[in-house]
């Protein structure tokens, strides 16, 4: 009915509809059709039977009625109240015989004998019993044409046995008429009684169980919501027992699944947008965060927004050394002092591991701002974390983006901003860059550098020079560090160039290449020290820098032991140079890998000491043999006292823990004088001599052999 323009569906409607919606017609489910299959298969295949043995009785009954025409045909030609004789049959009447009914051929036998004694018309192949002349026998042929019988003495009331050929060909098709309509009986009967079966077991049967199905089907489908899909079973019978009781666990599932679903996506948004360790929104969060304020209406409200990134130098020597749970205590710390130098910042988030990042709303002239936030954020780095009883001083860089000027997207901007960093801490640590163009072509130059590195060793473009090391008191030449060339051809003059160790080197530590090139070095410099022993010279200590990358991913020891055993040079000859920052990144593995090499017999010095921060404790547990001075220190040792200070306390530090002190980059006299007060043992420098080519390092150490 309908009442002010509303459709009342009435529930009975309701349910009827909601099972048409559910496809709830039992008629075309599978398990309907399969049990119409088998039902219908089975009656089909008894009727089969009963026809098969009914045909076999209709065709028994067939040719026992031929053969009763046919005795019926033969007892007219007997003679009234004689005993009938074959002898006895009138020629004429025989032919009559044989054009007018089914006989076409007669023989007769004298009881007990063998072989016809008058035979009419087509002959008979059947022989009647010699020993019971009054058996009635019968033959068909195999094609159903000729149909055989034998009469006995009594039963044609004769003296002779009598064996009659007839036509039986019509009855093959009087039986496959009747295979015909039986099987059409047979069908019709198949398929009411199938019918019948069918809408009784369809109706209480089959139907529920389809309704079962769907509602589980349903359940697992959308397991949460099952109202859409649920129907009702209103019979109060076993099915309808079992259909009510999987309805209500169906609801109390989705009860179950409704909650587990809030909580699960509560965390798992959670996860996916936050920082687990400092509860911070992650990159993730950050970049759609910028994109909606970008994209968004809220962009209106803003002149300026500038994107922040803030990274933690050298934060891996924190969880080396410390250990990965001081490492998350100091990040935790560090990014609550972060967000809370930020106040007015719209977002911080962490980005990666030692990386966070901010979006900052500026106004239109943003310089006076942007200072004042940067300046806010080094701030942090000049507190001291105290994490697990260590006092921590940190040193970050930071990189900035500008919306509108660098970028409008936030994946741009932030690569923008990143880009900045990146450019920061080339520059040097604890600085700020703001992004500009340039630096895109800085990462262009960085891609074009790691190609040419790959071309050059490739076609072997890089040499080593070797620069004399000598004894502080002798001022003998004991030693020379090989130093890397690379001479680089132009492709379009083809006239070569050096390129600078300080420009190519970096790039090669940070796309890995530094591995092969140090293996060249190793490879090169230990044949030409062995070469200058077999022309005689004497034996001298070569000293190669050991990248830190190479130091910690490459199979050191067994380059060492390879190139020693090739050149047949003594392992106290090869002195590996690591610098102090690379040995600190992994105590007990720098402490495992320098033990092994000093097994060997190889020499140790860790370069450029006093530029890091390694610790007594760890210094003391190092096998190496001496610590070389950074030249930064050298460099104004006689003009700075703070230099000689540091320079006299690393050589006294050095010969306290029985270690030998080299110094590098004297280039004064000045220098060597105080070197050699502090008690320097070894000497290196352009005081001395600049880096040699090969030849020309025979022709000194020949010459200065010569002096001494």
């Amino acid at each position: 009915m309908t009442t002010n323009n509303m459709t009342v569906t009435s529930p009975a409607a309701k349910a009827a509809m909601n099972k048409k919606k559910q496809g709830i017609n039992w008629l075309t489910g599978r398990l309907s059709w399969r049990v119409i299959s088998s039902v219908f298969a089975t009656i089909v295949v008894v009727q089969c039977m009963i026809l098969y043995f009914t045909v076999q009785n209709y065709k028994v009954e067939q040719l026992n009625e031929l053969k009763e025409i046919g005795r019926s045909a033969l007892m007219p030609l007997l003679k009234e109240g004689k005993s009938f004789d074959s002898t006895d049959i009138n020629d004429l009447a025989l032919r009559r015989l044989i054009r007018n009914t089914v006989v076409r051929g007669l023989a007769f036998y004298e009881p007990g004998k063998a072989f016809a004694k008058d035979v009419y018309g087509e002959p008979p192949l059947l022989a009647p019993d010699k020993a019971n002349p009054e058996a009635e026998l019968s033959w068909l042929d195999a094609s159903h044409n000729r149909f055989e019988a034998s009469f006995g003495p009594v039963k044609i009331d004769g003296s002779d046995v009598a064996v009659i050929r007839m036509d039986s060909s019509y009855l093959q098709a009087r039986i496959m008429s009747y295979i015909g309509q039986t099987a059409l009986v047979s069908f019709l009967l198949s398929a009411f009684i199938t019918t019948v079966l069918i809408l009784v077991l369809g109706k209480w049967m089959i139907e529920p169980i389809l309704m079962l199905r769907n509602n589980l089907l349903g359940a697992a489908r959308n397991p949460s919501s099952p109202l859409p899909y649920l129907t009702r079973y209103k019979r109060h019978d076993e099915l309808g027992s079992v259909i009510s009781s999987a309805n209500k666990l169906i609801k109390q599932n989705a009860d179950i699944m409704a909650r587990i679903n809030r909580q699960a996506q509560d965390k798992i948004y959670r996860v996916a947008f936050y920082d687990a360790l400092t509860d911070l929104p992650n990159r993730v969060h950050f970049i759609n965060k910028l994109d909606e304020i970008l994209q968004g209406e809220d962009k209106l409200r803003h002149d300026r927004l500038g994107v922040m990134v803030i990274d933690i130098d050298q934060f891996g020597d924190v969880n080396n050394t410390l250990g990965y749970e001081a490492g998350d205590e100091l990040l935790k710390t560090f990014g609550a002092a972060l967000l809370k130098s930020l106040p007015n910042a719209l977002l911080m988030a962490r980005l990666s591991e030692d990386e966070f990042a901010a979006i900052i709303d500026l106004p239109i002239d943003p310089s006076d701002h942007i200072r004042t936030n940067v300046d806010n954020v080094l701030g942090v780095f000049n507190n001291t974390f105290s994490v697990r009883g260590n006092d921590l001083v940190l040193e970050g860089t930071v990189g900035m983006a500008l919306w509108p000027n660098d970028a409008n997207r936030g994946i741009d901007l932030l690569k923008k901003a990143e880009s900045a960093l990146t450019q920061a801490k080339l520059e040097a640590k604890g600085n700020f860059r703001l992004y500009s163009p340039s630096f895109d072509q800085a990462v262009q130059n960085r891609i074009q550098m790691v190609n040419d590195l790959r071309v050059a060793i490739e076609e072997k473009q890089f040499s080593l020079v070797y620069q004399p090391q000598f004894d502080a008191k002798t001022r003998e030449l004991i030693g020379a560090e090989a130093l890397l060339r690379w001479e680089k051809p132009n492709a379009e003059t083809g006239l070569k160039s050096f390129v600078r160790p300080d420009h190519f080197i970096p790039v090669a530590e940070q796309s890995g290449l530094i591995v092969p090139i140090g293996r060249y070095v190793i490879e090169e410099a230990c044949r030409f020290a062995k070469d200058c022993q077999n022309e005689g010279l004497k034996p001298f200590r070569i000293a190669i820098n050991l990248s830190g990358i190479q130091f910690h991913r490459d199979d050191v020891i067994g380059l060492v032991n390879d190139v020693l055993k090739k050149n047949d040079l003594a392992p106290h000859l090869l002195e590996l140079e690591v610098t102090e920052s690379a040995v600190m990144k992994d105590i007990d593995q720098t402490i495992h890998l320098l033990t092994q090499l000093k097994d060997i017999g190889v020499e140790l010095a860790i370069d450029d000491f006093g530029t890091g921060y390694s610790s007594l404790s760890y210094l003391k547990r190092f096998p190496v043999h001496r610590l070389k001075v950074d030249r930064s220190f050298i460099m104004h040792m006689t003009d700075d006292p703070d230099d000689a200070a540091i320079t006299n306390t690393i050589i006294q530090l050095g010969h306290a823990i029985g270690l030998k002190v080299i110094a590098e980059g004297v280039e004064t006299e000045a220098q060597v004088d105080l070197l050699t007060q502090y008690g320097c043992d070894e000497f290196q420098g352009y005081f001395f001599s600049k880096p040699l080519p090969p030849a020309e390092f025979r022709g000194f150490h020949k010459g200065h052999s010569a002096k001494l």
